[in-house]
């Protein structure tokens, strides 16, 4: 009766995982893409946000106005390669 039992659940578990096999496998390529927005840092009073962009093969260090969401100034990090961002 138990051998019967775990016949029927192991059965029950390969159908239902059937669709989950099926399901087409991302590219390698998004594997090793990089995130648009890697770090953010927001000032001590609040008015300017600093994050680090990769995007189109650039890699900038990108300060935000909060309030607005304009960009107020950039810097190319890609020599830097910088892990974290602080205001002075």
């Amino acid at each position: 009766m138990a051998a019967r039992i775990k016949i029927v659940v192991l059965l029950v578990v390969l159908v239902a995982s059937g669709p989950l096999l099926a399901q087409d496998l991302p590219p390698l390529e998004a594997y090793g893409r990089l995130p648009l927005l890697d770090i953010m840092e927001l000032s001590p009073d609040g008015s300017r946000i600093a994050t680090r962009v990769t995007q189109d093969g650039e890699d900038r260090v990108v300060v935000l106005d909060a309030a607005t969401g304009g960009v107020v100034t950039s810097a190319d990090a890609a020599a830097v390669n910088p892990r974290r961002l602080r205001f002075v």
